[in-house]
């Protein structure tokens, strides 16, 4: 394989990039002609105006997103999907689509531009690899954002898991000021901030407009969400709807038996994060030891 032809093409490339940078850093004369233009050019479009553009930009490529995800999801019946954790993220099943077929095209696009550039360099790989490496990429890459959501949603459910537990302290503490079951609910809901308050909001929000009590709404989201605990609050709460029950003691030792496990799994968190920090010391201690005695294994060897 002759590399002359590679190495002198990094050589002018690194050169030109050189003569660029010294170019553009070192002060140079001005020109009159280019100021004169300058000064006589028309006013800018405000930065509303470009925001504006760029936004009108956005939102067509999202809508050839979304059309492209709709037409996919149409017709890839026989492909799992993670509806759950595409609704506790609040994302579309189309984007969901949408995002594989630009991860399968990368896949696709990457193997084959490297490969273009090896038979540029005088590489001449096996006729198989020209056609396997991008099919083997585009479907590794094709499942890339299922791993994706799921890693995201697991970060959410903990998340919402967190807020339920401050939530169900809220409660308590409204109805041991005398709050009734709805309004206990509603005004701790008020009281916080975030995004999974506002999911908690929007659904007795929801409820109210329903006629629907406002426990049954909390059910209905943690089914949503996957998040059980939500479902112990809302079976508790309608306990108390129901039959009138003191229920300040158990919401009190269900937020404390929450805030003990997510306690548990930051501490389990932080151990396995721990344990993953000692891989590279490791092969770091390993690289040093095969540098030093390289030589002298050599020298034995040979």
């Amino acid at each position: 394989m002759n590399l002359l032809p590679v190495a002198v093409a990094a050589g002018a490339a690194c050169g030109a990039g050189m003569v660029l940078v010294v170019r553009e850093v070192w002060p140079g004369a001005p020109n009159l002609a280019a100021a004169l233009d300058r000064l006589d050019a028309p006013p800018r479009p405000s930065a509303a105006g470009a925001a504006a553009a760029a936004g009108a930009g956005a939102g067509a490529w999202r809508g050839l997103a979304a059309q492209v995800g709709r037409w996919l999801a149409s017709r890839a019946t026989g492909v799992a999907v993670p509806v759950d954790d595409l609704r506790l993220l609040d994302r579309p099943v189309e984007a969901f689509w949408a995002s594989k077929a630009a991860f399968a095209a990368l896949g696709l696009a990457l193997p084959t531009a490297l490969i273009a550039l090896g038979w540029l360099g005088g590489m001449s790989p096996p006729l198989l690899v020209p056609v396997a490496a991008p099919l083997v990429a585009a479907v590794v890459l094709f499942f890339a954002p299922d791993l994706v959501v799921r890693s995201q949603a697991v970060t959410a459910r903990a998340g919402f898991r967190q807020a339920v537990a401050a939530y169900l302290e809220l409660v308590a503490l409204e109805r041991a000021a005398d709050g009734g079951p709805a309004d206990s609910l509603e005004r701790a809901a008020a009281v916080g901030h975030g995004r999974d308050f506002t999911r908690i909001t929007d659904a007795l929000h929801r409820a109210r407009l329903l006629g629907v009590p406002p426990w049954t709404a909390l059910a209905e989201l943690a089914e949503i969400t996957g998040v059980e605990d939500l479902r112990d609050l809302a079976d508790i709460v309608a306990l108390a709807g129901h039959d009138g029950a003191a229920i300040y003691d158990t919401l009190a030792a269900k937020a404390a038996a929450l805030r003990t496990r997510a306690l548990a799994d930051a501490q389990a968190a932080a151990n396995a994060a721990s344990e993953r920090l000692t891989l590279p010391a490791v092969a770091l201690g390993l690289g040093f030891v095969l540098l030093v005695a390289y030589p002298a294994l050599a020298r034995v060897l040979v």
